[in-house]
Parts: C-alpha cells; structure tokens; sequence
C-alpha cells in the first residue's frame, strides 16, 4: 500500500549587507564621553531590498572599528525590531570610551 504525501518545500531567502555608522550620521552620541558618561546607544534601520514573506533571522557582525585609544574599546552590538521589511542595528558603549565609527556585516535569512 503507497500513501501519497503532498508536501510544499519554500526555499531559503539570503539577503547580506555591511553598513559604516559613525559620526557622520545624524544622533551619533558615541564620540562624546564626559566623566561619569552613562552608558550611549546609536540606532539605524535597515531596509531590505526586497521583503520575506515572514520574520527572517538577522546576523549582525563587527567588521571593524575606529576608537580612542586613550580608553578601552567597548562597543557593543545588536539586532532589534526585525521584521519582514527590515531591522534596527544597535550600537553602544559605555564609560570614557569614544567611538567614531563602527562597520558592520548583517545576513537576513528567511523564506
């Protein structure tokens, strides 16, 4: 006896992209570290070229990093708010560190 089994394979979307944030970009608080500084986040929304047809999971990868050299690099990063159509890259530090710039990889896949 033979079942016949219908089954729908949906391929694999990859979407890959690098973005430089840094001073340049407007809300770019991570080169000022007065005493005492709190911790300081930046924020920017990626929009994909073409949309999932549901939530993708987002990599994000530190390529490189332009920092004082008169404190200890920290910087930290993040994916938030992902969606079909996008997502936000978060970068922070904290303390006495100044940043002026962070490069960064990101591979969305999804169906």
């Amino acid at each position: 006896m033979s079942h016949s089994m219908s089954m729908t394979i949906t391929p694999l979307n990859f979407l890959a992209g690098s973005q430089t944030l840094g001073y340049l970009n407007e809300g770019w608080t991570l080169d000022d570290a007065p005493h005492g500084s709190p911790e300081r986040s930046f924020r920017s929304r990626v929009a994909f070229e073409r949309a999932f047809t549901s939530t993708p999971l987002v990599h994000l990868g530190i390529a490189g990093f332009d920092v004082s050299n008169q404190d200890s690099a920290r910087v930290a990063s993040r994916v938030e708010n992902v969606s079909p159509e996008g997502f936000d890259i978060v970068l922070g530090t904290w303390l006495h560190t100044r940043v002026w710039r962070v490069d960064v990889n990101w591979l969305a896949i999804g169906a």
